[in-house]
């Protein structure tokens, strides 16, 4: 054999080692088609609809307003997530949630273990339902960097007490273009350290109980253009508590339509040196007895200063500021109800202050 046909072999080799898994694999998944990913199949989780791409509810069966085949599918995606893989750790899993007419219906929570992209096409038309005020999602340490956007959330209603996200230690998680309505709470921080999470550009509102509930330690907290009073007929008392934690930002915010507070900044284990800057938001139309915003009910709470903020109440509620406790307080450039005048910028004064710095709006 000369140099020329043993280069002919030598190349006919070669082609023919390269259509061999091909075939095989078009034996297995005809286009368009997705196999099943390895952390599905550590999972044990088996496509339903192979030709949707991994992570999509209906690759796991998800047919919108089915509780039994909706849930499996949400139970699905959470298991291949888990499994995703831990290198590198920054790769979120992917997790879709598709355009439907009458939503996903979800019968229990499910916690997630690694970090996480959870998609839609928009909250107005990609959303998970809450069928059993069994809430949706729970986000522990390992999940933390979650990102979630363009997702809906749907509670049981009027008579809800569950917590649509629970965040437990969930740090740096972002959640971006989503809303929550109609849950006993909307997004619960509880205590432990989910600190530098953010908000923006979402509607939280209509929360039964409360809209947001930051507990210890959720430092750094910042929202940017979120909406967190009352939707319609879903009646939020309180916009948002935040206790025990330092460092939240809060910017071209709005609230309206509570009853109780917006803003209920507190000190509940120890007088905490808080941080806090509220710059640019919007009070509008909040019957509120204890005031739009309410710092120190408990115990002092140190620095927090009010921007270039409105406050239009609801007629004869409690407006403004309402300073229990509250140490270097700092309120510039803010604006009130022409109807509902108050002295020293719209603060209401109250007990045991110190170190403040008010600066009226300019007329």
């Amino acid at each position: 054999m000369d140099r020329r046909d043993l280069s002919k072999a030598v190349f006919a080799g070669l082609a023919g080692a390269t259509v061999v898994p091909r075939m095989a694999q078009s034996q297995t998944c005809t286009p368009s088609c997705y196999p099943q990913t390895p952390a599905e199949a550590a999972a044990q989780v088996v496509p339903v609809d192979n030709t949707r791409i991994p992570g999509d509810l209906r690759r796991y069966g998800a047919i919108g307003g089915s509780t039994s085949a909706d849930n499996r599918a949400w139970a699905a995606a959470i298991a291949q997530a888990n499994a995703f893989g831990t290198s590198p750790p920054v790769i979120g899993a992917p997790i879709y949630v598709p355009a439907t007419v009458s939503g996903f219906a979800i019968t229990a929570a499910q916690t997630l273990n690694r970090p996480a992209r959870i998609y839609g096409d928009g909250y107005l038309s990609s959303f998970l339902n809450d069928t059993t005020d069994a809430g949706i999602l729970i986000l522990n340490s390992s999940s933390a960097s979650t990102v979630i956007e363009g997702v809906g959330f749907t509670g049981f209603g009027v008579h809800a007490t569950a917590a649509c996200l629970t965040l437990e230690s969930a740090h740096h998680c972002v959640f971006n273009n989503i809303r929550i309505a109609g849950f006993g709470l909307g997004i619960n921080f509880v205590s432990g350290s989910s600190y530098l999470c953010t908000i923006s550009n979402s509607r939280i509102e209509g929360n039964l109980n409360r809209n947001i509930w930051a507990a210890t330690d959720t430092n750094g907290l910042r929202m940017i253009g979120v909406a967190f009073g009352s939707s319609g007929d879903l009646i939020s008392p309180i916009g948002m508590s935040i206790f025990d934690s330092n460092s939240l930002y809060m910017a071209g915010c709005d609230c309206e339509g509570v009853t109780r507070v917006c803003i209920d900044i507190d000190a509940v284990n120890t007088s905490l040196p808080a941080a806090h800057v509220i710059t640019g938001c919007h009070f509008e139309g909040n019957s509120s007895d204890l005031g739009d915003i309410r710092i120190g009910a408990t115990k002092a709470v140190t620095g927090v200063t009010v921007i270039s903020s409105i406050f239009a109440p609801a007629t004869g509620a409690l407006c403004g500021i309402n300073a229990v406790n509250a140490n270097g307080l700092v309120v510039m450039g803010c604006a009130h109800s022409a109807s509902f005048p108050y002295q020293s910028g719209q603060v209401l004064l109250s007990t045991n202050l110190s170190n403040q710095f008010v600066v009226p709006a300019l007329s």
